[in-house]
C-alpha cells in the first residue's frame, strides 16, 4: 500500500483549476491539463495524492538503479488496491492522471459488481441487421432553422470526436439531421458522406455494435468494413476463442486510411451502450482515426471514453444542453410555424420559463395548444400551468392519451413496451386486423411515431413517448396484462422466424420454460457468432429450469470461460464446474455418450488452459472415447489439446501424431481459426525434433491461411516462427526484418508470448551482430514491461538469457546474483526452461574451469533429450558437451562429437548452433575439417568456419599482407599466448600454462590486439592462421 503523501493535487470546479497544497496550503495553481509549471513542480516530488475530475489517485515514484524513476496510480476501495503505471515525470500532465483517474475507477467498479455476481446487459447474438438503423431520420415539421449551431457544428469537423451530449428531448438528432440535410446538398463547398446508425439497448454486444459499424461505413466506399465484415463473420467454432474484433478494428482502420472523401460517422442514442469493451474500442479507434473520417455522438450523457486526453489534444468538439436550448427568437420562430393562433408576446415568454428552451417541451405544448380554437384559451392555459419538466412531460403525455378513442388508448399502451412496431405484430398482440392502418394514422397525426423505411412497415415510438407509455399501461393494465402481451408477441416472433427478438419477448413474459425451450432451439440451430446476448439470456433463466437442460449448461459455462480472463478465477471455474456437473449428469440420465464427450473436451480445455497437463490429457482422451467419428470439431479440439500438452511437457512423437491427426480434422471442416494454431505447434515440434526446412513448411501454410483470412494474431505468430528459422540459418537482417514487422503490426493488444519471444530474439540478433550491451539492455527494458505488467511467470526465463549473454562477456557477478535468485525459484521450470538453466550453468562451469562438473550437469539432460526425441536439444548439448571434453583434454572424444553432431545438423542448414558457441569451438571445427574426406559435410563445415570469420572480421583493418608488415613485432612471450589464444585456451587456462598472474596474461592479450590492429580473439586467430603464427 502507498503511504499517504504531504502533496495533494486537487480539482477545483471554480475557478476551473487543480491546485497543488503541501499539508492543507496552497503552494500552486495550474490552469491546464497539460501545464509545463505542474510536471516542473512533480520532478520535485517523490509522491502525492490526487483529487480529479474522474477519481481519486496515490502516486509514488518508484526509484530504478539506473534513471530517474517512475510513477506508479493507485486506488484503494473497500480493500481491494489497483495499480497502474504511469510512466517517468513527463508523462505525469494533469491530462494523464483524469484519464487514469476515469480507467481506475471504472475497473473498480467492474471489479464491484463482478463480485455480487452482477452482469451488464449485451446485445442481440450476431443476426442479421435492421437496416432501417442505418437510414437518417426523417426531418419533422416546423423546422426551425438554427443557423448558429450549424455554424459550430461546420467548426467541429475540424477535430476527431463531436459530442452532442444533452438530456432527452433536447433536439439533438432533429439538429444533427437538418446540419446533414444542409452539408450534403450539392451546392456546399465542402461534400461531405454520412454514415449514420440508430443504437438502441440491443446493441451492448461489441460484435454487434462493430457490425453495424462496419455496415455503415461501407458509404463511403465499398471496400470499407468489407474485410472488417469477414473476419466478424468466420464464426466462433470450437474452442470457442475470444471473437476477431481487435484484428477486425485493426482492418478497419487501415481500409478507412485509403479513404480520399470527407466521412463522417454518427452514432445516434449513445447513451444506451453500457458494454465496457464497447467504450475501450471505439476509444483505440478514435485515437487511431485517419483524418478523412470524423465521429459524432449524440447522447443523453457523457460517455466513458478519454475525453479528458481528447480536449487536451485539441480533438475534442462539444455542444451541450446550454448550447442546444431554444433561444426567445427561435422559440418564437418555431410557435408561429407551428400554432394556427397567434400567441402574445407574454404568453411565449411563459413558454420560455416553462420550458428553458427545451425542444420535445415544445412540440408537446404546440399538440396540446392545437385543441384551443382561439388565442384566449389558448394563452388561459399557458398562464394556470406550471411543473418541472417530468410534469410536463407526464401531463402532456396524459393530455394526448386521453383525448384518443378507447381502442387507440389501448394499442398505444399495449405496443409501447415493442422496440420496433410493424401491423402483423401488432394484430397479433391485440388480436386485430387493422394495426397497420392504426400505425398509418398515428405516423401521419404525428403522435410520436415515426418510420423507419421508406415503405411504412416498420415504425417506432419516441422514446419518451414510449417510456410514459409503459408506465401508464402498468399502472392500468397491469403486469400480467403485459406479460400476456409479450408472450403473444413472442409467439409471433418465432412463427416468423425471429429466435433472437422471439426469446427477448420471451423473457419480458417471464415465461421461463418458454425462454428455455427457445434458447435451447437457438443453440441447437445457429452458429454462433458471440456471447454477451446468450449470456445475459442464460443469467435470467432460474437455475431450476437451467439444472435440467444439459444444452444450456454447457452453454452456459462456455460463455462464461470465454468472457473471463484465460486463468479463470476460482469463483468463476466453481460456476463453471456445477454447470458441467449438471451437464454431465443429465446427458449421463439419458445415456448420451456423445454429449458426454463434450463434456470431457470442454474439460479438457480448462484444464490446458491452466497448465494441468495429465488432466488436460486425461479428459482429452476420454473426450475422444465418448466422441463419435463423425464429430469432427470436438475431436480435433481433443486431439490438438493432447497434442499441445504432450508437445508442452517435451513428450514430442505423441504430440506431433496427435497434431497431425487434428490438423486434417480441422481442414476437413473448415476451422481455420483452430487449423492455424494447430499448424504453428505442429511447425514448433518438428523444429524441437530438428526438422527445421518441414517446420517451415507449417510456418509458411499457416502464415498464407493466416492472410487470407486477415488474422493478424496468426500471422504474427507464423512470422516470429519463420524469423526464429532465419535465425538459425544464420540471416540476422532477414530474422530482424520481420521481428520488427511482428512488433509494429497494428495488433491492438499483442499477444504477451508474442511480445516476449519477439524482444527475445531481438536480443540474440543484437548479441549476434556484435552488440552485446544492446542485447542485454534488451533484455532489462523486457524485464522492466514484465514487471509493470505484472507478469512474472516469465521473468525466470528472461533472466537466463540475459545471464548467458553477461557470461559469455566475462560478467561472473552477473551469474552469482542469478544463483542466488535461482535458489529463490519455488515452481518447477518447464523442460524447455529446465535444459536452458543447466546449459546456463554449464557455461559457468567451463568458466570457472570445471569441465567436470559440466559433463555431469550435461549427461542426464542428454539422455532424456534422446529418450523424448528432442533432437535439437540433443545437438545443443552436446555441442556444449564437446568444448567440455576439450577443456578436460579429451580431445579425441570431443572431436568425435562434435563431428557426430555435424553430420545431423548439415542437411538442415544450422549455423547458429554453431556459432552462438562462440570462438572456442573454431579450433575444434578446424581440427575436424583437417581430417573429413565426406565433400558435403565438408562443404558444409566450411561455411560454418567462413561465418565465423565473416561475423567477428573487422574489415576496416585488412590483414597485412605478412608478418614483417606489423607495426610492431610480437614478444616471444606474446607469441606463446597467442598461439594458446588459438587453441581455445582461456585466459586463467593461459596464465596456468605460463605460470604467470591472469592480469599478466590480460594486459599482454591487449598488447596483442594493438600490435595486430585488430579487437577480438576471433580475429586475433584468424589473423594468426593467414600469417602462419599458430606453430
Amino acid at each position: 500500500m502507498p503511504r499517504t503523501s504531504a502533496y495533494t493535487l486537487v480539482w477545483l470546479a471554480q475557478p476551473a483549476a487543480y491546485e497543488l497544497r503541501k499539508q492543507g496550503k496552497t503552494v500552486g495553481r495550474f490552469l491546464s491539463p497539460g501545464d509545463e509549471q505542474w510536471i516542473a513542480q512533480a520532478a520535485s516530488l517523490s509522491s502525492f495524492s490526487f483529487e480529479g475530475q474522474h477519481g481519486h489517485l496515490t502516486l509514488l515514484k518508484e526509484t530504478r538503479a539506473r534513471g530517474n524513476g517512475y510513477w506508479y496510480a493507485y486506488r484503494t476501495q473497500n480493500g481491494r488496491t489497483l495499480k497502474q503505471y504511469v510512466g517517468s515525470t513527463p508523462y505525469l500532465t494533469i491530462a494523464h492522471l483524469e484519464e487514469i483517474a476515469q480507467v481506475l475507477t471504472a475497473r473498480q467498479y467492474r471489479a464491484t459488481l463482478g463480485s455480487k455476481g452482477q452482469k451488464e446487459n449485451t446485445a442481440s447474438i450476431y443476426a442479421p441487421l435492421l437496416l432501417s438503423k442505418l437510414r437518417l431520420p426523417h426531418l419533422p415539421t416546423p423546422l426551425v432553422l438554427r443557423e448558429r449551431l450549424l455554424t459550430q457544428l461546420d467548426e467541429a469537423l475540424e477535430h476527431k470526436l463531436t459530442l452532442v451530449s444533452a438530456p432527452a428531448g433536447f433536439g439533438k438528432t432533429t439538429l444533427i439531421s437538418q446540419w446533414i440535410a444542409d452539408r450534403t446538398s450539392s451546392t456546399h463547398a465542402r461534400p461531405l458522406t454520412i454514415a449514420w446508425i440508430s443504437l438502441d439497448a440491443g446493441d451492448n454486444d461489441p460484435i454487434r455494435f462493430w457490425h453495424y459499424i462496419f455496415t455503415a461505413c461501407q458509404k463511403f466506399a465499398a471496400s470499407v468494413g468489407h474485410s472488417a465484415l469477414l473476419q466478424l463473420r468466420s464464426g466462433w467454432q470450437p474452442p470457442f476463442e475470444h471473437s476477431q474484433l481487435e484484428t477486425s478494428l485493426t482492418t478497419f482502420l487501415n481500409e478507412l486510411s485509403a479513404l480520399t472523401n470527407e466521412g463522417l460517422l454518427v452514432l445516434e442514442d449513445y447513451h444506451l451502450i453500457t458494454e465496457a469493451q464497447i467504450h475501450e474500442t471505439l476509444a483505440f479507434v478514435l485515437e487511431h482515426l485517419p483524418s478523412a473520417l470524423h465521429v459524432l455522438l449524440i447522447t443523453r450523457s457523457e460517455p466513458p471514453l478519454p475525453l479528458a486526453r481528447l480536449r487536451a489534444s485539441g480533438d475534442l468538439y462539444e455542444l451541450h444542453a446550454a448550447d442546444l436550448r431554444f433561444s426567445s427568437t427561435e422559440t418564437e420562430a418555431f410557435l408561429q410555424q407551428a400554432m394556427p393562433l397567434r400567441l402574445s408576446p407574454q404568453a411565449i415568454r411563459q413558454i420560455e420559463i416553462r420550458l428553458e428552451g427545451w425542444a420535445a417541451g415544445l412540440r408537446l405544448v404546440t399538440h396540446a395548444l392545437h385543441r384551443y380554437s382561439s388565442s384566449q384559451e389558448a394563452e388561459h392555459f399557458l398562464l394556470n400551468f406550471a411543473g418541472s419538466h417530468r410534469s410536463v412531460l407526464e401531463y402532456f403525455v396524459t393530455e394526448l392519451l386521453e383525448t384518443q378513442p378507447e381502442p387507440l388508448q389501448r394499442f398505444l399502451l399495449l405496443t409501447s413496451g415493442l422496440s420496433r412496431l410493424t401491423g402483423p405484430l401488432c394484430d397479433a398482440l391485440l388480436g386485430r386486423k387493422d394495426s397497420t392502418q392504426y400505425l398509418e394514422t398515428l405516423a401521419r397525426s404525428n403522435l410520436f411515431l415515426e418510420a423507419l423505411d421508406a415503405s411504412g412497415r416498420w415504425y417506432r415510438y419516441h422514446t419518451l413517448f414510449a417510456e410514459a407509455m409503459q408506465h401508464e399501461a402498468r399502472r392500468r393494465l397491469g403486469e400480467e396484462a403485459l406479460r400476456d402481451a409479450f408472450h403473444k408477441a413472442s409467439l409471433w416472433y418465432e412463427e416468423h422466424g425471429l429466435q433472437t427478438e422471439a426469446i427477448e419477448a420471451a423473457l419480458q413474459s417471464q415465461n421461463m420454460l418458454i425462454t428455455a425451450e427457445l434458447i435451447e432451439h437457438f443453440i441447437d440451430s445457429h452458429e454462433i457468432h458471440g456471447f454477451r446476448t446468450l449470456q445475459r439470456w442464460l443469467e435470467q433463466v432460474p437455475e431450476g429450469v437451467l439444472s435440467v437442460r444439459p444444452t444450456l449448461c454447457l452453454s452456459y459455462a462456455s460463455v462464461i470461460m470465454f468472457s473471463s480472463p484465460y486463468r479463470l478465477p476460482p469463483a468463476t471455474l466453481a460456476q463453471i464446474e456445477k454447470l458441467l456437473q449438471a451437464a454431465e449428469q443429465g446427458w449421463q440420465h439419458e445415456q448420451n455418450k456423445a454429449r458426454l464427450g463434450e463434456v470431457f473436451a470442454f474439460r479438457s480445455l480448462i484444464a490446458w488452459r491452466h497448465a494441468t497437463l495429465k488432466q488436460a490429457i486425461t479428459y482429452a482422451e476420454q473426450a475422444l472415447a465418448c466422441l463419435p467419428r463423425e464429430e469432427l470439431p470436438w475431436r480435433s479440439i481433443s486431439l490438438s489439446v493432447i497434442g499441445m500438452a504432450e508437445a508442452s511437457s517435451g513428450q514430442l512423437s505423441l504430440a506431433r501424431t496427435r497434431l497431425e491427426e487434428a490438423k486434417v480434422l480441422c481442414e476437413t471442416i473448415g476451422n481455420h481459426h483452430f487449423s492455424r494454431p494447430t499448424t504453428i505447434m505442429l511447425g514448433s515440434v518438428c523444429v524441437e525434433q530438428g526438422e527445421l526446412h518441414l517446420a517451415a513448411k507449417y510456418y509458411r501454410q499457416a502464415l498464407t491461411n493466416a492472410k487470407e483470412h486477415e488474422d493478424l494474431s496468426d500471422i504474427a505468430h507464423a512470422q516470429l516462427s519463420l524469423a526464429q528459422l532465419s535465425y538459425e540459418w544464420n540471416d540476422l537482417a532477414e530474422a530482424r526484418q520481420i521481428v520488427s514487422e511482428v512488433l509494429t503490426s497494428g495488433l491492438p493488444i499483442l499477444d504477451e508470448e508474442i511480445r516476449l519471444n519477439a524482444h527475445l530474439l531481438l536480443a540474440h540478433i543484437d548479441y549476434a551482430q556484435g552488440e552485446p550491451a544492446a542485447a542485454i539492455h534488451e533484455l532489462g527494458s523486457l524485464l522492466d514491461w514484465l514487471q509493470s505488467h505484472n507478469l512474472h511467470s516469465f521473468t525466470r526465463a528472461v533472466l537466463a538469457h540475459q545471464v548467458q549473454f553477461e557470461l559469455a562477456c566475462g560478467d561472473l557477478a552477473a551469474i552469482c546474483r542469478w544463483l542466488t535468485l535461482h535458489e529463490r525459484f519455488d515452481s518447477a521450470p518447464s523442460f524447455a526452461l529446465h535444459e536452458q538453466e543447466v546449459l546456463l550453468m554449464a557455461r559457468w562451469h567451463l568458466s570457472q574451469d570445471k569441465p567436470m562438473q559440466a559433463l555431469s550437469l550435461l549427461n542426464p539432460v542428454l539422455e532424456a533429450a534422446y529418450a523424448a526425441g528432442r533432437i535439437q536439444s540433443v545437438l545443443k548439448l552436446q555441442v556444449l558437451m564437446a568444448r567440455a571434453e576439450a577443456a578436460s583434454r579429451q580431445g579425441h572424444e570431443a572431436r568425435q562429437r562434435l563431428q557426430a553432431v555435424l553430420s545431423r545438423a548439415y542437411s538442415e542448414g544450422y549455423l547458429r548452433l554453431f556459432l552462438d558457441e562462440g570462438v572456442t569451438l573454431i579450433p575444434l571445427l578446424q581440427a575436424i575439417l583437417a581430417h573429413l574426406h565426406d565433400r558435403p559435410l565438408s562443404a558444409y563445415l566450411q561455411t560454418i568456419l567462413q561465418a565465423f570469420s565473416a561475423e567477428h572480421k573487422d574489415e576496416r583493418n585488412p590483414y597485412p599482407s605478412d608478418y614483417a608488415s606489423l607495426t610492431a613485432p610480437l614478444s616471444p612471450q606474446e607469441l606463446r599466448v597467442l598461439r594458446l589464444l588459438s587453441a581455445g585456451r582461456s585466459n586463467p587456462e593461459i596464465a596456468r600454462e605460463l605460470v604467470v598472474s591472469v592480469n599478466t596474461i590480460r594486459s599482454q592479450v591487449q598488447s596483442i590486439y594493438r600490435k595486430l590492429n585488430v579487437n577480438n580473439r576471433i580475429a586475433a586467430m584468424e589473423l594468426a592462421r593467414h600469417l602462419h603464427l599458430q606453430k
